[in-house]
């Protein structure tokens, strides 16, 4: 019965999590072809699905002149450029949470993009797992295989940054400042527009070079270092701004060309003639060193000095990380030996104090001895005299 379970239950989660699936495919099928028209544009980085953008309205090429090529000029701000091929087909909401002209994104979850639908689809799996767990728990069924495929997915998604609502807005934000400071930063730019830059594409327009102009003004040529920007600036749209700092890879760029110019042939040739007189400089001391070595004048006593002295370094070179403890060894031998040296005085007066202490206690022996004769012979002397007193009160007594 529980293997009968086990495979009800994985034949339901399949099925369930393929009817899932196939919905999102339907739906987002859908809703990109009925805004394009019919007609979806799909790209290639996870990004939504992107609808065809309006055509330029029609304007007059200019063909008169039989020397220039053929230019299709058309003027048109470059606000309404990017919005045209990025916020129209998201009304009032822009790409990615962008707003038109600045507009307040207060409504960036309900975005309808894949990450959201990872989310979406995370909670789902949340909630069939619940049920999966409430049923294991009603017919008294082991589902652990479920569980530890539930668990690997709700892992890959957090790892993704699809642990709640409020990461995924702010994963959403977070884009949408990056693509907003990298849209001023153009908008300042082409505003501050240096004149050598369009005379030089206008002179490089005229050596028989074929210029491509689309949405750009009749008084605006671009040249190949604005369209390298132009290409950076893609990138860095498309990286977005990474490491610690945030540095953007175009900044990074301009630092690694700034670099390169400070490092021209003359500050290259100023190096170089530096190391030519350290160079020479180093030889001056080598030649003189030399010169010194061979005028002094050793004896052989010396060398056999020097060779001795030599050899004993070489044969204490295995101790010489004990030479500290020998040193602190010895310091503590020499006050033993010092404290040993008094000690011999010490003992030798000690020994005449016991020497002393020795007569002093015979001289008291001696007295106590006569002492002790005396109080006999007094002792003998009270008691004949207290016999002769009882003698004569008794003869007294008699009478």
């Amino acid at each position: 019965m529980a293997v009968a379970g086990c495979s009800i239950i994985k034949k339901s989660y399949k099925q369930v999590l393929a009817q899932t699936l196939h919905t999102m495919a339907s739906k987002l099928q859908e809703h990109t072809a009925d805004e394009a028209g019919g007609e979806s544009i799909f790209s290639s980085d996870g990004l939504p699905s992107l609808s065809l953008p309006a055509p330029p309205s029609s304007t007059s090429v200019n063909t008169t002149d039989e020397t220039s090529d053929a230019v299709i000029v058309e003027s048109i701000n470059t606000l309404n450029v990017f919005e045209n091929f990025i916020v129209k087909s998201d009304v009032e909401k822009g790409f990615w949470g962008l707003s038109k002209h600045g507009e307040e994104t207060e409504r960036v979850i309900d975005v309808d993009d894949p990450r959201r639908r990872l989310f979406r689809l995370k909670k789902e799996i949340d909630e069939l797992e619940c049920e999966l767990m409430k049923q294991a728990a009603e017919r008294e069924e082991n589902v652990d295989e479920f569980t530890s495929m539930s668990n690997e997915l709700r892992d890959r998604l957090e790892k993704m940054g699809m642990k709640d609502e409020d990461a995924l807005a702010i994963m959403l934000r977070g884009r949408q400042e990056d693509l907003s400071r990298v849209i001023a930063r153009d908008m300042e730019k082409f505003g501050s527009t240096d004149a050598n830059i369009i005379s030089e594409g206008m002179q490089a327009g005229e050596k028989g070079k074929i210029v491509y102009e689309l949405y750009k003004s009749d008084s605006v040529t671009s040249s190949r270092e604005i369209l390298l920007e132009e290409r950076l600036r893609h990138l860095e749209m498309a990286v977005g701004s990474g490491g610690v700092e945030g540095v953007s890879l175009f900044e990074r760029v301009e630092e690694a060309m700034k670099l390169a110019k400070e490092m021209d042939a003359k500050e290259v040739d100023k190096v170089a003639a530096k190391a030519k007189v350290i160079r020479s400089d180093l030889e001056a001391a080598a030649r003189a060193k030399t010169k010194q070595s061979n005028n002094a004048s050793l004896t052989k006593e010396d060398s056999q000095i020097i060779a001795s002295l030599h050899n004993q370094l070489v044969e204490l070179e295995g101790i010489s990380a004990f030479l500290p403890a020998l040193a602190s060894r010895l310091s503590e031998l020499s006050n033993l030996h010092s404290n040993a040296a008094e000690f011999g005085s010490r003992l030798g007066a000690a020994e005449e104090t016991l020497n002393r202490s020795e007569a002093l206690l015979s001289n008291v022996e001696e007295a106590l001895a006569k002492m002790e004769v005396g109080w006999k012979e007094n002792m003998e002397v009270v008691e004949r005299n207290v016999k002769q007193l009882d003698e004569l009160v008794a003869m007294g007594s008699k009478k």
